[in-house]
């Protein structure tokens, strides 16, 4: 009974953890699309909330999460999503641990790390992107567990999950390299040892092969069919990347940087330990693919966060390394620092999420959003072409649809049929690589922090050619004078 409450107690330190308030900028436009499923039966395929590109055919890979976001939301607002977060966290913690048969020991010092170095990626709403870490945390466990048991049908689960995983999340492209690095490693394996061992040749060793193709086959069960593989595709190719937060590379965060020189040093050692004791190809299926989100992390910084989990059993290592030996001195230690753990999310940080007082004001407060401004835009009913800060995009789409915002966060990768986007145009005005004066723009409703364009705009105020119609602490109206 002991044992069972002290191997419980790092996850719900880790639902304690990620408690947190819903932040992200594309919850709006999130919240809306489920919204509209939910009314209409039907798929948004076009776009219908922003100014620019409309009608844009939109591939929409996170649809069946944003219908499940939407019910979420509307039956148990903010606090709702705050929970589910923190739940799907935990169960991302319990399948990766348990796929890579960490001890207590290991736990207490891995789950804290992960959850530091992961929080601007894990920590600011419940997203897509959590239920795909997820899934891949799934699929290292079934595959552990077919490995201990060799029970085909826990193979075949594989299926399923990736059909929900593909309506759910573009990711489930790491979780076909996954699956694909193993089938490949089993049928290598098995292929050796029929010839060392001269045994029969025997159609059964291709049937985690053939259930890896049904799991791959699987994915294309989405209402956008092999688009959704073009999609994907189109994201990981974009120049655009490199403007969008979670895709820029980590040398441009410092503490991300600091953070990735470091574990990669303590990487390698677990490598080294890890096989030093462990056969050869043992885990060679995530040791793979982690190396690969690793190396790719260092330029686009999402897959910094999979890699991270999928990286355990080398931090497993690490911690084994310096284990004491007595078993009493690891107790006292590991029990010390789960409660200084709790005592740290419970005293600081819980507190401080107050995740039940969270609403749409204080989402404003902390994501630099004024409601005053929409409130003025709409009743004042200005005419002219307007361009919208990025970051107000999702948050109008909900708040405020009467204005529609010249661009969100589905659009970054945008193109028409003559291969331009709205982005690249929005993103040289905001630097001022290309003047706004010049421009088809006649309203500019823009956060004061974009200073390239506001101070842009602020000249042009002063000789006359624009005029400040509203502003707070948070956005700014300019008006061009005609």
């Amino acid at each position: 009974m002991l044992n069972n409450i002290l191997n419980a107690m790092p996850y719900v330190f880790v639902f304690i953890a990620s408690l947190a308030r819903p932040l992200d900028l594309d919850l709006g436009w999130h919240l809306k699309y489920g919204e509209y499923f939910w009314k209409t039966g039907q798929i948004l395929r076009e776009n219908i909330f922003s100014s620019e590109m409309l009608d844009y055919q939109y591939i929409n890979h996170s649809w069946a999460m944003d219908v499940f976001t939407y019910i979420v939301f509307n039956k148990f607002g903010f606090a709702g999503l705050s929970i589910l977060s923190a739940i799907v966290v935990a169960l991302t913690f319990y399948f990766f641990a348990y796929a890579t048969r960490l001890s207590f020991w290991e736990k207490v010092f891995i789950f804290p790390l992960i959850l530091y170095v992961s929080y601007d990626g894990i920590g600011i709403s419940f997203r897509s992107q959590l239920l795909s870490i997820l899934f891949l945390g799934v699929t290292c466990f079934l595959l552990r567990t077919f490995e201990e048991r060799k029970k085909t049908f826990i193979l075949w689960i594989m299926v399923p999950l990736f059909l929900v995983w593909a309506n759910i999340h573009g990711g489930f492209i790491l979780g076909l390299t996954v699956f694909g690095t193993w089938c490949a490693l089993d049928f290598y394996k098995k292929i050796i040892a029929m010839y060392s061992k001269k045994q029969q040749f025997a159609w059964s060793i291709f049937v985690p092969q053939i259930i890896g193709i049904f799991s791959a086959l699987a994915t294309l069960v989405n209402p956008f069919g092999r688009m959704l593989y073009e999609e994907i595709f189109r994201h990981l190719g974009s120049p655009m990347q490199k403007f969008v937060i979670e895709w820029m590379p980590i040398y441009k965060n410092t503490f991300l940087l600091r953070a990735y020189l470091i574990s990669s040093v303590l990487l390698i050692i677990g490598i080294f330990l890890f096989y030093r004791k462990k056969q050869k190809t043992e885990l060679l299926y995530i040791t793979i693919p982690m190396i690969i989100f690793w190396i790719i992390a260092f330029q686009q910084r999402r897959y910094l966060w999979p890699a991270f989990f999928i990286a355990m059993p080398f931090w497993g290592a690490v911690t084994s390394f310096i284990k004491p030996k007595n078993n009493k001195i690891v107790s006292s230690i590991a029990i010390g620092i789960v409660f200084c753990s709790y005592l740290f999310v419970s005293i600081y940080n819980l507190p401080k999420q107050n995740i039940f007082k969270m609403d749409w004001i204080y989402y404003c407060r902390i994501n630099g959003c004024s409601q005053s401004s929409s409130e003025y835009l709409i009743k004042n009913k200005l005419s002219g072409k307007i361009l919208t800060d990025y970051n107000f995009g999702g948050w109008l789409i909900w708040n405020y649809p009467e204005i529609k915002p010249s661009i969100d966060g589905r659009m970054p990768f945008w193109k028409d049929d003559t291969g331009d986007g709205v982005f690249p145009k929005y993103i040289e005005l905001e630097n001022n690589f290309a003047d706004i004066n010049n421009s088809e723009y006649d309203i500019v409703y823009i956060s004061p922090t974009k200073t390239a364009i506001f101070n842009r705009l602020q000249q042009l105020v002063n000789e006359k050619k624009w005029n400040v119609a509203y502003h707070d602490l948070f956005a700014y109206v300019f008006v061009r004078v005609r």
